[in-house]
């Protein structure tokens, strides 16, 4: 049971991962942010998400007109975490907002190789109690089954939804990619409409530190002098995610405050630096209130009706509860 709690919290801190600004593990290999150009184009007639052949020719994922939370939205992600010898975590979130528009109570900014979202309305659900306040509501959206499969011969993974259009994590012990492997994405189609896209899985990273005492042990991060995480050098890019006040759960759901920082994976090393970390705020109580990802990640936006889904592959890395202080 605590295995599954602890890959849980993998899971969720995947989804908010994918709530920021989607960027290409082929980017920003010069260690700078990276560049906000155009989404992945989409054929009208199938609903199809039409994709480069490989992952180098993809464009980075994020127009530059794009709401910082989009009123029809969504995330996939299919990652493989080391936690008992490897686990394979597929995870899905889809929404439908009313109302006012959440994006009013959000900003975002970028410094050096970062960017920072603040974003800590709460969107979606009925709109009551601990609701941002601005008559933003709405539901869990349907997508059907959704079929994540790998190279030829290895099993393919399936989430289906529950009857409100919620998706329960899969697991899966092992590994079923490996770098370089195209994973395919096809989604049956509901609410949201059908589509098929590919992301290549990236090259999965190898942390050295931070190293908690256990994996029940948070991440101590300071605003005063920031965080360095080193991993063994490679190929493509590492991503440093820190995120706070997050939460999912009933068609609801707030993004927090999310600081995406991208590196060279050839550097070895990243930091999240102090001037990103301002707008995080003192952990309180025992449970931390904040998650730490550093990772490799492949990802692309698809349009698909009206709906913006973020659709990722992430690599190895670590994933860990965090605590923030001065």
């Amino acid at each position: 049971m605590r295995a599954r709690n602890l890959a849980s919290l993998s899971v969720f801190s995947l989804l908010f991962v994918a709530c920021g600004s989607s960027v290409n593990a082929n980017d920003a290999a010069d260690g700078s942010a990276p560049d906000v150009i155009g989404e992945t184009s989409d054929d009208a007639t199938t609903g199809t998400d039409v994709v480069p052949e490989s992952a180098a020719d993809a464009p980075a994922d994020i127009a530059p007109d794009r709401p910082i939370i989009p009123t029809r939205g969504g995330q996939i992600t299919a990652s493989i975490i080391d936690l008992l010898g490897g686990q394979s975590i597929g995870a899905a979130f889809f929404y439908q907002l009313t109302g006012a528009d959440p994006n009013a109570r959000c900003t975002r900014r970028t410094t050096g190789a970062c960017t920072v979202t603040d974003c800590r309305a709460r969107v979606g659900g009925d709109g009551g109690a601990g609701s941002d306040g601005g008559g933003t509501m709405g539901h869990s959206a349907n997508a059907g089954a959704i079929t994540i499969a790998g190279r030829p011969g290895t099993p393919s993974m399936v989430l289906m939804p529950d009857m409100n259009g919620n998706y329960r994590p899969a697991f899966t012990m092992g590994a079923l990619w490996s770098a370089g492997d195209m994973l395919t994405f096809a989604v049956a189609g509901a609410e949201v409409p059908s589509f098929v896209t590919m992301v290549t899985f990236p090259t999965p990273a190898v942390v050295t530190s931070p190293m908690p005492m256990s994996i029940l042990t948070p991440v101590d991060v300071s605003r005063a002098t920031g965080l360095t995480a080193t991993w063994t050098p490679g190929t493509g890019s590492i991503t440093i995610f820190l995120g706070q006040g997050g939460t999912a759960g009933s068609g609801a759901f707030t993004m927090g405050v999310l600081v995406e920082c991208v590196y060279p994976s050839s550097a070895g090393t990243g930091i999240l630096p102090p001037a990103a970390l301002t707008e995080t705020t003192d952990s309180t109580g025992m449970i931390p209130d904040a998650f730490l990802a550093v990772i490799a990640r492949s990802s692309r936006d698809v349009t698909a009706g009206e709906y913006v889904v973020t659709v990722n592959a992430t690599g190895g890395g670590l994933f860990s509860g965090a605590r923030v202080g001065p």
